[in-house]
């Protein structure tokens, strides 16, 4: 286990072990409800910071939507445009995606998409002439709204400067064999309930 620097016990609801997307996500989530949170973490979790961060609610091999697509894209916008609000960030940008259309099948294929439930918010329902000598696209291309990019790991990098401003972030190993389910406790912080990341 890491080495822990309290001077007296802490008492908090949630201790969520691991910080990436899901433990931040459900920090502030947590948080913003009134509950007392704090992260521990060993910076293993390097999937989130380098993930590129891009949202696309097509799946655009088969012109389909992803599931529960439109609910979730919704749902995520909401929260990040909030988080970016409350950081003073603009973490959030936003751009149209052109899909390469290989031949009149897929034009087809793609116009009648436009109608689709799930796919109609977000499929443009035309075929855009490409005009960049560098890519072949004699076919034209499709466009989907809607789509964009998050900065994960600055949005990441500003909220834990957040919690630790706040004493809710402590980088350290946690061993789970020392985990006790009936008594939570890790170091000086006692927990009501604990969140831990898959090993």
């Amino acid at each position: 286990m890491g080495v822990f620097y309290f001077c007296k016990m802490r008492n908090v609801d949630y201790l969520i072990v691991g910080y990436g997307l899901s433990g931040m996500t459900l920090a502030k989530t947590l948080r913003a409800k009134g509950k007392s949170v704090v992260v521990i973490t060993d910076q293993s979790q390097q999937a989130s910071l380098v993930a590129g961060g891009v949202w696309n609610p097509v799946i655009l091999k088969r012109f389909t939507p992803v599931w529960r697509g439109v609910e979730i894209l919704k749902e995520s916008l909401e929260f990040f445009t909030s988080l970016s609000e409350d950081l003073n960030l603009n973490l959030l940008h936003y751009f149209d995606t052109y899909r390469i259309l290989s031949s009149v099948g897929e034009q087809n294929d793609f116009l009648a998409a436009c109608d689709r439930p799930g796919l109609k918010e977000f499929l443009e329902p035309q075929i855009f002439e490409n005009t960049n000598p560098r890519i072949h696209a004699d076919n034209g291309l499709g466009r989907v709204n809607g789509t964009g990019m998050l900065q994960v790991k600055e949005m990441l990098d500003a909220y834990r400067d957040r919690l630790l401003e706040e004493d809710c972030f402590i980088s350290a190993t946690v061993n789970y064999d020392d985990i006790d389910p009936d008594h939570i406790q890790i170091g000086d912080i006692v927990a009501k309930t604990i969140v831990i990341k898959n090993k």
